[in-house]
């Protein structure tokens, strides 16, 4: 593109160059002409590249910027605005990079004395949404400033909108929320009611939402480090017995539980491995298939009870609200000296929503059955207001 400058420009306020393929060079020509009274600039479907970036810091009026269609653009590349000072005066910013999460916004906003942020849309898919919300709702000083909030087409579902819903006093000046495009259920209503309530204007037609159905199978995710004891604990309620040969789990394992007064639905217990090793997105994606996560720790370790417990934890509650989630807290190894006192324990069960706490022995037998009956019977009737969903139930019949 030959974009040509005329001295006229510098009192430019509005400048919209979408679609003329503006390289650095020609962001560096805008760098040359100072364009000090800009307050709306648009480089939609240029080719500026990160580097490029360094130069709109003459910008110092700068109010919004959009950014869609950059594909010279990294995912990282707020971290070229972030040394930026013309930063502090964007009130919007647009932008269509996947991996641009709250966690990047918080970290060039966190530190502003005087954070103007207005506007944000949230570009994200089914697993991140949830983090995202997490992190919005952290940054009080970016959150309390919120007009309008566009999660459109975000894999927003319904552990989303109670996150949302229960954080909303958080959006003190919040007047929209954009929430078209998402798969929410007719349980969501009550969630919306009490938006709407705040005077919040929500953008989403409520004739889409969809019934809430019972499945025909569900699962459990065992959770907590590798010495917890998982794999003899699911072994233990699948074979009545214990077996101390057992290696570690290496992915996943997983066991069928059947029982007549289900009918025919179906539980799985799954046993995953690396809770407490490198982050593990699998895991994530496990955990969003489930219905629910038992989450063990080794009542004769003082170090997993309070490193490892709390590090398995929040990788639940980053993604999940425990009100629609339930999380089981299961101390494993009562058949040894103890090591945790049942008061830190009782101080630890006091910080979350938990649906129970039990003191199981995998070798003894002791609890292993009845806590995990009684978190599988926990889904069972949590879900059987809801019809039972046809469309699985011939699925199934096929199979």
């Amino acid at each position: 593109m030959n974009f040509i400058f005329h001295y006229d420009y510098i009192n430019l306020e509005y400048l919209d160059l979408q679609n003329q393929n503006l390289s650095n060079k020609g962001i560096k020509a805008l760098y040359n002409m100072s364009l000090s009274k800009l307050k709306y600039l648009n480089l939609s479907g240029g080719c500026v590249s990160d580097d490029g970036l360094k130069y709109l810091n003459p910008l110092w009026n700068l109010d919004e910027l959009i950014l869609l269609k950059m594909n010279k653009l990294s995912d990282n590349f707020f971290l070229s605005l972030e040394k930026n000072n013309f930063i502090r005066s964007i009130k919007i910013v647009k932008c269509d990079k996947a991996k641009l999460l709250f966690g990047r916004i918080k970290r060039n906003f966190i530190n502003f004395e005087f954070p103007n942020l207005i506007s944000v849309k949230i570009i994200d898919n089914t697993m991140n949404i949830h983090f995202s919300l997490k992190n919005l709702f952290l940054s009080e000083s970016i959150c309390s400033k919120l007009k309008e909030l566009d999660i459109s087409n975000s894999g927003m579902n319904d552990n989303g909108m109670l996150r949302l819903a229960k954080n909303i006093s958080a959006l003190k000046e919040i007047k929209l929320i954009n929430l078209e495009g998402n798969k929410l259920t007719d349980y969501c209503m009550k969630y919306f009611e009490q938006i709407e309530k705040q005077n919040i204007k929500i953008i989403f037609n409520k004739q889409n939402l969809f019934p809430r159905t019972r499945k025909k199978r569900y699962s459990v995710l065992l959770g907590g480090s590798s010495t917890s004891g998982k794999s003899c604990y699911s072994y233990a309620y699948t074979y009545g017995s214990y077996n101390s040969s057992l290696l570690t789990t290496k992915g996943m394992d997983f066991y069928v539980i059947k029982k007549p007064k289900y009918g025919k639905i179906i539980f799985n217990l799954y046993d995953t491995n690396r809770w407490n090793g490198v982050f593990d997105y699998t895991i994530i994606n496990y955990m969003f298939n489930s219905s629910g996560v038992i989450l063990l720790f080794d009542l004769s370790d003082r170090y997993d009870f309070l490193k490892n417990l709390p590090h398995c934890l929040r990788m639940i509650t980053d993604y999940f609200e425990l009100e629609e989630f339930p999380v089981l807290i299961i101390g494993n190894k009562a058949d040894k000296e103890r090591d945790v006192k049942k008061e830190e324990i009782e101080e630890f069960l006091k910080k979350e929503k938990f649906i129970g706490y039990y003191e199981v022995s995998s070798k003894t037998l002791l609890n292993v059955r009845e806590s995990i009956d009684f978190m599988i019977d926990y889904i069972y009737e949590k879900e059987k207001v809801f019809p039972i969903d046809e469309t699985m139930d011939k699925k199934h019949s096929k199979k």
